[in-house]
């Protein structure tokens, strides 16, 4: 995806909806892992502030 949100993109597409967008965008396998990656470190983080309360 380049970096750019889909709302973004789609505004610029001239598409009316995400959904019109998603027709069209294919993720690629390794943005699937980075973004896996990051929510696994945000889940550390809360799981680390919650054992500090």
């Amino acid at each position: 995806m380049a970096g750019v949100d889909l709302p973004t993109l789609a505004a610029l597409l001239g598409h009316m909806s995400v959904q019109m967008t998603m027709r069209y965008v294919h993720p690629a396998e390794e943005h699937k892992r980075e973004v896996t990656n990051c929510f696994g470190k945000m889940r550390s983080w809360t799981a680390w502030t919650d054992s500090q309360r």
